[in-house]
């Protein structure tokens, strides 16, 4: 009698296990049917906007940083100090979003960078060359301006 109670036992555990595996595999191949996020219509299509609204959010406080390296370099191009500081700050932002950035679109991230690691070494350096800082910002703002908007829409 222990013996069948132990056969019994045991295939009912086997059969608990294909089971579940063939739930788990069938759930796993209606999801790699959508290869673009944008066409999730459901929850997922909620995740995606949420994930570039948040990119967004973040791309609202590098174009901030970089108006307040702006208004440094306008106000005071003699305190390089300042600039450092907010140089610095630039540099922080952008290294929060940078990797996200580069996944969504390496062309415009490539971009991106071509003006904004010269503008942050400009603004590291001892003597920093404000007119060419501010070429650099300009720049720097309308391509991030252009990517944000991208992402946005």
């Amino acid at each position: 009698m222990r013996k069948l109670a132990y056969v019994i036992g045991t295939l009912l555990i086997v059969i608990a296990f294909v089971y579940g595996y063939n739930n788990n595999m069938n759930n796993n191949e209606s999801v790699e049917k959508v290869d673009d996020p944008k066409a999730i219509e459901t929850a997922g299509h909620s995740y995606v906007q949420k994930d570039s609204s948040l990119l967004v959010e973040r791309l609202d406080e590098v174009l901030r940083t970089l108006e307040k390296l702006e208004k440094t370099v306008s106000d005071s191009p003699i305190d390089v100090k300042a600039i450092h500081k907010s140089g610095s700050l630039l540099e922080e932002k952008w290294d929060v979003i940078e990797k996200q950035v580069e996944e969504i679109d390496k062309a415009s991230y490539m971009y991106i960078e071509e003006t904004l690691y010269p503008l942050i070494a400009e603004a590291k350096k001892d003597s920093p060359n404000v007119e060419n800082m501010k070429a650099l910002m300009k720049q720097t703002q309308e391509r991030l301006i252009k990517f944000k908007e991208e992402v946005a829409t």
